[in-house]
């Protein structure tokens, strides 16, 4: 296929049910974060049912809702007639990236300025540094930016997304067996490494964003009553390829490669998670697509699952200036407040975010004094 008749991006009706899929793993999201930081640990036994499985669930979140942002991320990419990405479409995607990276270091910002940085320990500068879904999420996509302008398909995007995707796995045990901090300096070397407490670097969770761009192009320019049964057959072949690996690399001798955690960085668990995240990707599009008033309802939402995220960490933790729920009750509630926090943040920061879309669409120039006077406050608070 040449790069002019590479198939035209889908309206944004076909996309209702990825944006579904997103919803519903940032609402997961939400009430496993209020209910894990609220509520007493005794109340929270992960080795009992039903906790056992919600904290399963829990796990599959992260890779749910970078799969579809790599997926979403190729369905909105726009090509000229040589197969080019505009520059000003690259520039966009740089400028989004970086700021995800920003934010992501703001929500965790241990001083009072930045002036007070140079009186920071070593403990603390760590802590900053520290990689998790935001920053991952930027980093990622610097890399799927970098790929687009050097492509002129989507489906060699598509292709090298996939090799990506499988090199990042194979290579996270080796990856994680070196000593990255006395490699590169602290703030590169969490993109890579756990040892210092990142909990999203690139290997493994880099795969999941790889793959979901390596699938997009699969979905890009199809009928839209096809687009959700496709993404189904993708998902159930994605799942019976995930856990055959994942059972194959249980069966590997143990010296075979060095030593790494195996929970967070072998193929056996890496896999595992993707064999369970798939078929809950799948159910929920079909969910999706036998409710389509309720899904077309829901899913604008899950365009601004960036704020919901943001949204609910910002009540439950605070930032440097301002106090967090967990601030007066962190995990001393009981299973039943903490239901009801769960509620309580919930609808606070869904209401947030649909207010806010209100008012971008019906009163823009609130919406432009809201975005100065936030960015202005939070400059203020950072010089001054």
């Amino acid at each position: 296929m040449t790069p002019a008749s590479e198939p035209a991006a889908p309206r944004r009706g076909r996309l209702d049910f990825l944006d579904f899929i997103r919803l519903a793993a940032m609402a997961f999201m939400v009430q496993g974060h209020t209910l894990d930081a609220l509520v007493r640990p005794q109340h929270l036994d992960l080795g009992t049912f039903p906790w056992n499985v919600w904290h399963a669930l829990r796990g599959q979140t992260a890779p749910i809702f970078l799969m579809v942002s790599g997926l979403v991320g190729v369905l909105s990419l726009r090509r000229d007639e040589d197969g080019r990405v505009p520059a000003a479409k690259l520039g966009h995607r740089l400028a989004w990236a970086f700021g995800l990276m920003a934010l992501g270091y703001l929500l965790v910002f241990p001083a009072n300025r930045i002036a007070d940085l140079r009186w920071l320990s070593p403990e603390g500068w760590r802590g900053f540094l520290q990689v998790n879904i935001l920053q991952l999420n930027g980093a990622g996509l610097l890399i799927l930016t970098a790929l687009a302008s050097l492509t002129r398909s989507d489906r060699a995007y598509g292709r090298i997304a996939l090799g990506l995707a499988a090199a990042t796995l194979v290579a996270t045990p080796l990856i994680q067996a070196l000593d990255w901090f006395r490699i590169l300096p602290e703030g590169l070397a969490a993109y890579v490494s756990h040892a210092h407490g990142s909990l999203f670097p690139l290997f493994p969770h880099g795969m999941y964003l790889f793959l979901g761009a390596a699938a997009g192009w699969h979905l890009k320019g199809i009928p839209p009553e096809e687009a959700s049964r496709r993404f189904r057959r993708l998902c159930g072949w994605g799942t019976l390829a995930a856990l055959a690996g994942s059972g194959l690399a249980a069966l590997l001798p143990p010296g075979l490669l060095p030593p790494h955690d195996l929970y967070t960085t072998s193929w056996t668990f890496t896999l595992l998670r993707l064999g369970l995240a798939l078929p809950m990707m799948a159910l929920l599009s079909l969910w999706a697509e036998r409710r389509p008033t309720f899904t077309a309802a829901c899913a604008p939402l899950g365009k601004h699952s960036l704020k919901v995220y943001v949204g609910h960490l910002v009540l439950l933790y605070g930032l440097p200036w301002t106090l967090g729920l967990t601030g007066k009750v962190y995990r001393s509630l009981g299973l039943g407040s903490g239901l009801l926090a769960v509620l309580l943040v919930g609808g606070i920061t869904f209401g947030g975010v649909i207010l806010l879309e209100r008012i971008q669409r019906q009163a823009a120039p609130l919406w432009l004094a809201l975005r100065l006077s936030s960015a202005g406050l939070v400059a203020w608070a950072l010089i001054f």
